[in-house]
């Protein structure tokens, strides 16, 4: 019997030699089974299922391609990296409770006319093939689904590819670039593709068809990054190495890896061919906005006043004055010429750069609202998403089951990890208040709220304005808080719970595992007493079997050398007989 993990759950397999296809007692999934005829190769396919569970679908494919090279008529690697090349991820259905595929790589190319599809279905078994084809017709349904969604959206210009947290869960300095450059992009007149807003009403499972719509549409990509890990971290990469292939593909795409306080020379090899940006050079944000308008062909300048705005504004206002110059901005806003209306608001502030309504007005012209109430109700509905954030700052059960693994050393009667699918990270604390926070912290980042807390005399107006939004976070951080006490005291109490019943569940496993061991033990011993070579053989493999048990090893050794005497007996006698013959007939005819 070979241990090896379900494609869906990621539960313990129980596979017969020799089955091609078996049934998960987990979650009750008929599916198909690889050939695991040697370690070398159980433990490739041990690490490709581990790589494309955690959504490392290229490193993934590397390690199928490895198997491949052994053997080209496996039909199980050649589905297995059909999953990966369309980025296949199991989850649970809310309707169904069953485990369903979602696409993580949608492409324009159907899974039916898949090369590693064609080649799984050609090297199947029979008893293979009805599930590759069932379960290659749901991934189809599901990408057909995602093709039509993004269909319907608009094309962009830029998609900025960034790692938005890290592994504690908080913003990276990245992050926070990325909305920097979105910004003054979006100034420039480009549409851009950046997660935290264009998603920001998307559900996690619905992201794919937006994401694919923006790889194909943008013609150039950002990469941004302040640490080489990042560059790497699994869903940027995701998105930079499709981008890749688009631009193989279609020859009109550019890709800009903007690095800030790293070696270039460590960046991915994928770079290697591109021309890099460096973040901490003077007038970094000119240059690439300059190459992104030679790509995109989409010169609307709005940071510098364009000629035509200048002219317009001179003819006007032959002296322009700050008032005149807002109250057009304000006209404008009034129309809903947004764009038009950012252009005056900033040339109001080049007026007079101390006056802070230009920047409030402003920011409000690029999300597109027409006045202060709209900007007000914008920022509750933010504060009153219920949007939590996981926190892995406290003791969880993922870090107890490490500390377990050290404690208890794993054999082939007993195997620790054998619990880890179905303990491991089966609870979670979901907290609210880090959102709240964010938000807060978003808002207090604006430029206009700089202005105000510096000159709070100065527009007292948006002085109450800004006071307002902040009472009402700050209230909605306390309650809040209030939740997450509650949530963190359900957490300790699951947690305990679960924690007594995997201790039961490890004394169960070891009790078993002590029974079966003394039982292939005695066994053993029994073999080794026989004078016949493969009794003596089996005894010698069931003794390394059992492994550091009792007096195994010893015996281990003494079965080997039991072994070879037998077998030099079986093979000397013969020869013995043989001369005593030829001795004999000398003897009777000398």
């Amino acid at each position: 019997m070979i241990n090896y993990t379900c494609k869906m759950c990621a539960g313990t397999l129980e596979i017969e030699d020799n089955k091609k296809i078996c049934t998960c007692k987990f979650c009750g999934t008929s599916q198909t089974v690889p050939n695991l005829s040697n370690e070398k190769r159980a433990r490739l396919y041990e690490r490709a299922e581990h790589l494309r569970k955690n959504n490392e679908y290229d490193k993934a494919i590397a390690v199928i391609d490895e198997i491949l090279n052994e053997d080209i008529t496996d039909s199980e690697a050649y589905w297995l990296r059909t999953l990966c090349s369309y980025g296949i991820e199991y989850v649970d259905d809310t309707k169904t409770t069953k485990k369903v595929p979602t696409v993580n790589r949608t492409q324009y190319k159907s899974i039916f006319s898949n090369e590693d599809y064609k080649s799984a279905i050609k090297y199947a078994a029979t008893e293979q093939i009805d599930i590759y084809q069932q379960e290659a017709k749901n991934i189809d349904y599901i990408q057909k689904g995602i093709l039509r969604i993004a269909e319907k959206e608009k094309p962009f210009d830029v998609f900025i590819s960034y790692k938005s947290s890290d592994e504690n869960g908080n913003r990276t300095n990245d992050s926070v670039l990325a909305n920097d450059l979105y910004h003054q992009l979006v100034q420039e007149g480009f549409n851009v593709f950046f997660s935290e807003i264009t998603l920001e009403n998307k559900l996690g499972k619905d992201y794919e068809p937006y994401i694919f719509a923006a790889l194909n549409s943008a013609k150039v990509m950002i990469v941004l990054g302040t640490k080489i890990e990042y560059f790497n971290a699994v869903w940027v990469k995701n998105e930079w190495s499709r981008f890749i292939n688009i631009m193989a593909e279609k020859g009109d795409r550019l890709l800009i890896p903007c690095y800030k306080n790293v070696d270039p020379i460590n960046l991915p090899d994928e770079f290697a061919h591109l021309q890099l940006q460096d973040m901490n050079k003077l007038g970094f944000v000119t240059d690439l906005i300059r190459g992104i308008k030679k790509i995109v062909n989409k010169p609307k300048a709005i940071d510098a006043v364009n000629p035509a705005m200048l002219a317009q504004m001179q003819t006007v206002y032959l002296s322009p004055k700050y008032e005149e110059v807002f109250k057009r901005g304000l006209l404008a806003l009034e129309f809903e010429e947004y764009n038009k209306a950012c252009e005056f608001f900033r040339f109001a502030q080049n007026i007079d750069s101390k006056e802070i309504n230009p920047h409030v007005y402003e920011v409000m012209a690029n999300m597109q609202y027409k006045n202060i109430d709209q900007y007000e109700e914008y920022y509750k509905r933010l504060i009153d998403k219920e949007n939590k954030t996981p926190d892995n700052s406290i003791m969880n059960i993922t870090k107890y089951f490490n500390e377990l693994r050290t404690q208890y050393e794993s054999d082939n009667y007993f195997n620790i990890n054998a619990l880890s699918e179905e303990f491991i990270d089966t609870i979670h604390l979901w907290l609210l208040k880090p959102y709240k926070e964010k938000v807060l912290k978003e808002l207090q980042s604006q430029k206009w709220v700089k202005l105000i807390e510096g000159y709070p005399e100065k527009e007292p107006e948006l002085t109450e304005f800004y006071n307002r939004l902040k009472d009402y976070c700050n209230d909605k951080i306390a309650e809040a808080e209030i939740e997450d006490k509650n949530a963190l005291e359900a957490y300790n109490k699951a947690y305990e719970k679960k924690v007594e019943i995997l201790k039961e569940k490890i004394k169960e496993m070891q009790a078993e595992a002590d029974e079966r061991k003394e039982k292939d033990y005695i066994a053993a011993k029994n073999k080794l007493k026989s004078l016949w070579v493969r009794k003596v053989s089996e005894s010698k493999g069931n003794f390394k079997f059992i492994g550091e048990y009792k007096d195994a090893p010893k015996l281990y050794y003494k079965a080997q050398f039991k072994e070879r005497l037998l077998y030099a007996i079986t093979i000397a006698v013969p020869i013995l007989i043989a001369i005593a013959a030829i001795i004999t007939i000398i003897i009777v005819w000398g």
